[in-house]
Formats: structure tokens, sequence, C-alpha cells
């Protein structure tokens, strides 16, 4: 970790336990997934095994830290080795007493591991988050800045920014959006990947809910791009009512489509979860689905479009 991710992290720690004491709700969720992905025009196949966690834990003097953990291991019977996705989040958040207003920061990592060709890209961002926080809805706008290792370049700078929205329409019925740029500039050429990604769920009342997402990635320089494009739509059942046992199982249909000079290529994914709310209280949507991976999404463009993928 380089400093200001230090200073970050133990900023976090501190705030957390000064307050441990005065905690008076919270709310967590995991999610066990299955994933069996296939490429186009290829025989190449992808095993996918995950789990997931998402929280946010409330205290007595407005503030709040939320919290998301995520691990997926990849395994191909046609490619040597496996390959492994980690990330986490910590956000914490203060709510102010007499307007409905919020000011916080966040700390995020994210680890792309290849045990195939031996090689690792870590990720971790640091940055800070305003906005309105009402009874049905809610907007955030950030800033905030990444280092990878390795170093993409000396001279690499790397800014993310920009706004999340969700809508809780009913009991039932909620979205949430993001649009997100990440600008990464390095020896006077700039990079930049930008995000749009929306996702909504609906729960019928009598167990059964739909949700699904669409998200578009363009990451451009000098006149080239890449376009990323993710689209997934599922179903649950909430056995709660018919076992002692408060699981949701999930069953998701996942296509992400990658264009670049011409060529085009996608994967193909179906998506089994087993959901299950941590100490009594959490949702139900499927923490392993691309609704999933929206309504938690990260402050960086790129971090996003891969934990959306997969």
């Amino acid at each position: 970790m380089t400093y200001p991710v230090h200073v970050a992290a133990l900023c976090v720690a501190a705030s957390v336990s000064v307050t441990a004491a005065q905690a008076q709700d919270w709310t967590a969720a995991a999610t066990v997934g299955l994933g069996f992905g296939e490429f186009s025009d290829t025989d190449t196949s992808v095993t996918t095994y995950s789990i997931d966690v998402s929280g946010r834990v409330k205290f007595t003097n407005g503030l709040s830290v939320g919290l998301d953990l995520g691990y997926a291991n990849l395994e191909s019977d046609d490619v040597a080795g496996s390959s492994s996705v980690t990330s986490f989040a910590v956000a914490p958040r203060y709510r102010f007493a007499t307007v409905p207003y919020a000011v916080g920061g966040y700390v995020e990592y994210a680890s792309l591991d290849d045990t195939g060709f031996t090689t690792s890209l870590d990720a971790t961002s640091v940055g800070l988050t305003g906005g309105y926080v009402g009874t049905n809805w809610r907007t955030e706008v950030f800033w905030g800045i990444t280092d990878t290792d390795p170093e993409i370049g000396a001279d690499t700078d790397i800014q993310d920014y920009g706004i999340s929205v969700g809508v809780l329409s009913s009991d039932r019925l909620s979205f949430a959006g993001n649009l997100v740029r990440t600008s990464i500039e390095d020896s006077g050429v700039t990079v930049n990947a930008d995000l749009f990604e929306i996702a909504s769920t609906y729960q019928f009342g009598n167990g059964f809910g739909l949700f699904g997402s669409v998200s578009h990635t363009t990451i451009s320089s000098l006149g080239d791009s890449v376009d990323v494009n993710t689209v997934g739509i599922g179903g649950s059942y909430y056995l709660g009512d018919r076992i002692q046992l408060p699981l949701t199982v999930s069953l998701e249909l996942a296509q992400s489509e990658i264009d670049y000079g011409g060529y085009t290529g996608d994967m193909s994914t179906v998506r089994f979860g087993l959901t299950m709310p941590i100490g009594g209280k959490g949702g139900k949507l499927p923490l392993n689905s691309t609704a999933g991976a929206v309504q938690n999404g990260r402050h960086s463009a790129i971090t996003s479009t891969v934990l959306s993928a997969f």
C-alpha cells in the first residue's frame, strides 16, 4: 500500500473502533455463487466459484460504515492454472442530523491473480464522497485516486470521479445507477474509461423476485476505443417461508461482449446463487449477479467492469 492508503485505512479503523459501542443497527448478507461461462467462437469454457459479503453498520451519532468483500476463482479445462479476483471496500459516511446530506470516503482494493502466467495486478482506490440521502432515494458524487501494483508507469496519474443514484420506488421496486470515469494520464497520453450502468430489482411478494442490469464501458485513447457491454437478467426465490432458514436461491443469465477494431467476442454465463442474511438482516438480491455488482458498485470504472463481467 502507498502512504495515502495507509492513512485512509487507519482513519477508517479508528473511526470504527471509537464508535463501536454506539452501534444501533446493522444489515449484511452473503452469497455463495457458482457460474458456468463459455466464450464465443471457441471451445473455451470457464467455471467460477465465488463468495460475496456486503453490509452496513449504523451508529447512533450519524456515522455508518459500509463493507463489501468478494472473491471469485475462475478455472478452465482449456487453460493451465486458474485466475482469481479478490476485492474489498470500506466506505464510512456521516449523515447530518438537521439536513438530509452526507459526506464520507472510501478505500477499495481489487486484485487479479493468474497462476497460469504467475502474474498479478493490484489496484487500490481512495476517495471522498458527498451527496443527498432521502427517504426513498439517494445520490452521491465522488472523486478519488487509484494506485496499481505493479505501476503502469513512473509518472502515471489515475483519477476516478462520477455519480451514483439509488431509488426505492416502493417496498418491492428499486433502481440503481452509476456513471463513472477513470482517467489515466502518463507522459502526456490520456486514457479514459467511461462506465454507465443501471440495475433494477422487483419483489413479487410471493417469494419470487426479478432482477437485471445493463452496463457499458468505453476505454478510449488517441482515437482508438474498446467497448465492453454486459447484460444480465435473473430470478430469485425466497425459501424462508417454507424452511427454517432465510435462504434465497437465484439463477441469472449474463452476457459480456467486447468490441475492438472490428473484432467482436462475447462470453455467456449462467450464474447460480445462494444468498443468506447475516444476523437476521440483509437483502435478498444475489451479490454474485450483475445487478448486485451495480448496487454495490466500485468507484473505479475498470474495477466495476471486471466485477460485473464475473
